[in-house]
């Protein structure tokens, strides 16, 4: 996979997010943990989703990871 693949799935994260589309931004998030595990944004990003599902406890083990 391409090194910099990480950036195109954690834009896309922050546009289904935006979108409200949550499941997706949080697989997107998860691809681009699994290449670049040091990608705060993508933290950011997972937790906000799990907030909007109000999955309050989730997201803070989530930030806790970063």
């Amino acid at each position: 996979m391409d090194a910099s693949i990480h950036v195109l799935y954690a834009n896309r994260a922050n546009a289904y997010l935006e979108a409200g589309m949550n499941k997706e931004c949080i697989e997107d998030c998860q691809k681009v943990l699994a290449t670049e595990p040091t990608f705060a944004k993508a933290y950011y990003r997972w937790a906000r989703a799990l907030v909007n599902q109000e999955k309050l406890q989730q997201a803070l083990e989530v930030l806790d990871r970063c």
